[in-house]
């Protein structure tokens, strides 16, 4: 429900911040947000269709974020500066996403 409210009344900078927060909170669950620097492949075209949003409208709003002091941004990584701005900026709370795999039943494990 956040990411369908964000998606239809929220402006460019906060769809971005909701999704840099999402990924950013699901990696720090699995340890992989070490400093708030998130893997980033994805291209301004890639983030633009997850926000509804053109890949230059994108790109000028991750520059606005990083002359804010919110990101950085580097090869194929972008460290969250100032989570706690995004996540207001979005309007997100901090989610927990538990890391259990044991529910998985691998072919090798099996009786």
């Amino acid at each position: 429900m956040e990411s369908l409210a964000l998606m239809g009344q929220a402006d460019g900078t906060a769809r971005i911040a909701g999704m840099l927060i999402h990924l950013f909170d699901r990696l720090s669950a699995l340890g992989q947000a070490d400093g708030g620097a998130i893997p980033m492949p994805l291209t301004q075209g890639q983030i633009g269709d997850l926000v509804g949003l053109t890949p230059v409208h994108v790109s000028r709003r991750l520059g606005d974020m990083e002359r804010a002091g919110l990101i950085q941004r580097g090869s194929k990584t972008i460290t969250l500066a100032d989570s706690e701005r995004l996540r207001a900026l979005a309007g997100l709370p901090v989610h927990e996403f538990p890391f259990d795999p044991g529910w998985i039943v691998f072919p090798n494990d099996e009786p």
